[in-house]
């Protein structure tokens, strides 16, 4: 049964990164033989032949370095699932377009890259970010966290929902009552001064027990 579902998602998928690949070829081929085709060193035939042909074989003398540092070395192999692969395509799709129709050189595997930079990013939000920029920068004695603010006590927060609804987020709350923006700031505070150097990549919650991870 779980095969059976996933099989038009996994048809889906490989449709749009075909797509992708036309449009990759569209978009990209002609620069790869502007020079010879202006200079008339090979008809445009035999140069899109040329183009055809060493596009294609690549992988042979190149190997998959660049296929190992889209699929592993960009975003974390756990985030990516269906849903950011098909966001990581439609985004470089969408940008080819634009830069084709709008005459713009581009890449396309650079519009690849940003594509699964955003829905990467977009799936494991900022905490995911986060994360990532502890490993990476942590050598240099950087840290990076998240503040993440449950239900706090402001105008501007509950202006919006009407006092029944007020009352019954606070009954859901174990610290029986909303948050202060002070607490919030205390935090940020713990986080930036020396008592939180050795905190990174976490996520810190100040909801009074309201959500528990």
């Amino acid at each position: 049964m779980i095969i059976a579902g996933a099989t038009p998602i996994l048809f889906g998928l490989i449709a749009v990164a075909l797509g992708f690949d036309f449009l990759n070829g569209l978009h990209d081929a002609a620069s790869s033989i502007a020079t010879i085709v202006s200079t008339r060193v090979v008809s445009p035939r035999y140069a899109v032949l040329w183009a055809a042909f060493f596009n294609f074989i690549a992988f042979l003398v190149f190997g998959m370095h660049v296929a190992n540092t889209i699929g592993t070395g960009i975003v974390a192999a756990k985030v990516i699932d269906d849903q950011v692969i098909f966001g990581a395509l439609m985004g470089a799709i969408s940008w080819n377009i634009i830069t084709w129709l709008a005459g713009i050189p581009s890449s396309s595997s650079h519009a690849l890259v940003g594509g699964l930079i955003g829905a990467g990013t977009a799936k494991a939000g900022l905490h995911g970010l986060s994360k990532a920029l502890a490993r990476e920068f942590g050598s240099h004695g950087i840290t990076a966290n998240t503040v993440v603010p449950g239900a706090i006590d402001t105008v501007r927060d509950w202006s919006q929902y009407a006092h029944q609804e007020k009352e019954r987020i606070r009954s859901e709350i174990p610290a029986g009552r909303f948050g202060k923006t002070d607490e919030v700031a205390a935090a940020c505070v713990f986080l930036c001064a020396e008592t939180g150097a050795f905190v990174s990549g976490q996520a810190i919650h100040v909801n009074g027990g309201h959500y528990m991870f």
